[in-house]
């Protein structure tokens, strides 16, 4: 029976025997050094007769739960007016019921939640969480303290450009505004002509797919905190220049139309910067016209062998290089018309041109016997005792020129009612004999020009009648 004794208490390793009134041996608050192996033994409290020990038992002794202190929300640096989400972490089992939370060791009775938020700056300082279950262990240990505090003056942004200015119509242009520390900002972006509305983004980049003239302005940006109102100074501002690239011309020869199996050159040019290349279009297509028999690429032409029907169509061309601006403007669209070489319409022209030329050597030819047919006339009018003395003839031909104005009478040779032949007089020579002073179908005769009426042509020009008549 349990009445008359007395305890003592051993514990492997220690030399120590610790003895109890009772039959209870307690350890306050146990800790790692409390591990080890336990036995007891009775002793009588009248005697000194102790009874056999007891079976030993090993008392196993290990640590809390651990809790941790984190943030949650933003990541530091924090700045004024920032507030801030702060989580107690305890790693070990899931049914914690209630936290604890401490503020420069002073507990905090109304945050009893896994997260707290606070507001900077008045709530900065160090925060101790543990927490509480309804089985054993019930307590968690106590975190590490956690040092919530902030800077003073919020940074200023750094805004960048890429590419470099000017930009070509057509680029992809980002503005970057950066913060340091980056994480925890929004970004609003800002055009001088756009009557201050702002463009914001999440993340810290503006992107301009393809840049145009109206995008062309002064920009610049400020960060702004997500978890409170509070913006930084705003940037530098950056002037953006767009201009348009270089535009590509493209020239033909021979020009167009051109004929079936002739050779054709295209040529294009881009006349600002240097290492271009270029690719040629045909028609509609976006795809570039590839090299092959007839087709032959070569710096900047392109040259079609052996034109057919089938190379009728518009062409165009583009420039293309390694730096900026990449690509030129297209060249406006050229329309190659091939003929068919045995196409009809040649051999009507060469009908039409030989007959006209047919028509203007008849006129030749008539007009050559008119002169033949008038010079036999003048060589029957210059023959001695036939008409008289050379003033008889002059005056008989200065008054049938006067007659013949007047007159209505039909030239047998010629199309009109008269025919005016223009006279120009020069000094004879003395002939030595008669063979060297005629030759074949010429005649020479001294004419002493007279005074003529002022509407009848100028002074040195003679007008006669002439009467053509068939010559042997």
């Amino acid at each position: 029976p349990s009445s008359g004794w007395r305890y003592k208490w051993y514990k492997e390793q220690s030399s120590d025997v610790f003895q109890s009134e009772g039959n209870t041996f307690i350890i306050r608050a146990a800790s790692g050094s409390d591990e080890g192996r336990y036995w007891c033994r009775g002793e009588r409290e009248h005697s000194n007769t102790n009874t056999p020990t007891s079976r030993d038992v090993y008392l196993y002794v290990i640590d809390l739960p651990n809790a941790t202190v984190t943030v949650e929300s933003p990541v530091e640096p924090f700045y004024p007016g920032d507030t801030v989400t702060l989580r107690c972490d305890i790693t070990q089992y899931t049914d914690w019921e209630y936290y604890y939370w401490y503020r420069d060791n002073t507990h905090i009775p109304s945050n009893t939640s896994k997260t707290i938020t606070i507001s900077l700056p008045t709530e900065s300082g160090q925060y101790v969480c543990s927490g509480r279950r309804k089985t054993r262990p019930q307590n968690s240990s106590s975190s590490q303290a956690v040092t919530v505090s902030y800077q003073a003056e919020l940074p200023t942004p750094a805004l960048t450009v890429d590419p470099q200015n000017p930009v070509f119509t057509g680029e992809k242009v980002t503005l970057k505004c950066e913060v340091k520390p980056s994480s925890g900002w929004r970004y609003k972006w800002y055009k001088e002509q756009s009557s201050n509305v702002d463009f914001q983004s999440e993340g810290n980049t503006f992107i301009i797919t393809a840049a145009s003239g109206s995008d062309e302005d002064r920009y610049w940006c400020r960060g702004e905190r997500e978890h409170s109102n509070t913006n930084t100074p705003t940037s530098r501002d950056v002037y953006l220049y767009v201009k348009a690239p270089p535009t590509a011309t493209l020239t033909v020869a021979p020009q167009s139309p051109v004929w079936t199996g002739d050779t054709v050159t295209l040529r294009c040019e881009v006349a600002s910067l240097t290492g271009w290349r270029y690719k040629w279009y045909k028609g509609r297509s976006q795809t570039a016209v590839s090299q092959s028999d007839r087709y032959n690429r070569t710096g900047d032409t392109l040259t079609i062998r052996g034109a057919a029907e089938s190379d009728q169509d518009q062409y165009w061309c583009q420039g293309e290089r390694d730096t900026r601006p990449t690509s030129s403007l297209i060249s406006t669209h050229l329309t190659l018309t091939v003929k068919d070489s045995q196409s009809p319409y040649l051999p009507q022209v060469g009908v039409r041109l030989g007959l006209g030329a047919t028509i203007l050597f008849a006129i030749v030819v008539v007009l050559l016997c008119c002169f033949k047919t008038m010079s036999g006339a003048h060589l029957h009018a210059a023959e001695p005792g036939e008409q008289g003395t050379q003033q008889s003839l002059h005056q008989d031909q200065s008054e049938e020129a006067q007659a013949g104005l007047q007159s209505n009478k039909t030239a047998e040779c010629g199309t009109g009612d008269v025919t005016y032949i223009e006279v120009q007089i020069k000094e004879l020579k003395q002939r030595k004999n008669t063979e060297e002073a005629s030759e074949a179908d010429t005649v020479y005769s001294e004419l002493q020009p007279e005074q003529t009426r002022e509407d009848a042509g100028p002074s040195n020009v003679i007008y006669a009648q002439v009467k053509i008549k068939e010559t042997e």
